[in-house]
């Protein structure tokens, strides 16, 4: 894979995945601090119930977000990206695409048991997900272990294959312990109520459009430097790069807080 290719890797990961699915991510997160209310107080079958809506919002969201995504390198190209940019991010895409419900999927789940205090899993899954997908990326992108060499692909079939495999955690995580508490069965929890997803909506819509804006602007940015050619679009993910130190702190201090609603709601009763 040449270096137009990766720089077509980098638009499309930047423009698509951020400005797309990011706005779908943010909208389905279930109430956590409520959830860790209704646990702390006990209302155990209510906070079920709230998972089991949430995880519907997820499959409802998914193939509006595989689509989006799907059409992202046409509206590229119709906006004045080259091919040599707009081509290479095709099958790295289609590729990831596919780990669109299992990541949603995943974020409902951790929301769940978050809420309930179970955190040790979701940690391993997060740092173990991130070491399966650097091994993904070295044996599927350069052709190791016997596998043919696919390149950009590779990375999007990587990281769909880590998110499969994170879900896979948490829901195992998840069955693990609910079998252990002296609970009722989920039978009562297992259905939609519309009240409980125009409420999760609700909740999740604004901090979606926010974010869909926030990121806009850096993907916007990105899309006006690749109408400028490869050149000027790999000094503006130089540039990018060099910024992640912000980032981290900027993630630290967002998890932190995260958790500091989280104790309160399970304490506050």
């Amino acid at each position: 894979m040449d270096d137009d290719g990766y720089r077509g890797y980098d638009h499309g990961w930047a423009s698509a995945k951020q400005r797309s699915c990011d706005w779908g991510y943010r909208i389905r997160p279930e109430p956590v601090s409520q959830r860790c209310d209704l646990h702390g107080r006990e209302d155990h079958r209510d906070a079920r119930q709230w998972l089991v809506n949430g995880l519907f919002i997820a499959f409802l969201l998914t193939p509006m977000l595989m689509l989006g995504v799907s059409l992202w390198p046409t509206l590229m190209q119709l906006f004045g990206i080259s091919l040599e940019l707009v081509e290479p991010m095709r099958p790295f895409l289609r590729a990831l695409n596919w780990g669109t419900l299992p990541l949603l999927t995943y974020f409902a789940l951790r929301r769940y048991l978050q809420a309930i205090n179970v955190v040790y899993p979701i940690m391993f899954a997060l740092i173990s997900a991130n070491v399966a997908n650097a091994f993904g990326d070295w044996v599927l992108i350069y052709g190791h272990l016997g596998f043919r060499a696919m390149g950009i692909t590779g990375s999007g079939w990587s990281t769909c294959l880590s998110r499969i495999y994170m879900a896979l955690v948490l829901l195992i995580t998840l069955v693990y312990v609910e079998s252990k508490r002296t609970m009722p069965t989920w039978a009562g929890a297992m259905r939609i109520e519309l009240q409980r997803v125009i409420a999760l909506l609700r909740l999740g819509t604004p901090a979606a459009t926010q974010i869909l804006f926030e990121i806009g602007a850096f993907s916007a940015a990105t899309a006006l430097c690749a109408k400028l050619g490869p050149v000027p679009l790999s000094g503006h993910e130089i540039g990018k790069r060099r910024s992640g130190g912000s980032d981290a702190r900027w993630m630290v201090c967002n998890r932190a807080g995260r958790g500091i609603y989280g104790i309160f709601g399970t304490s506050v009763y």
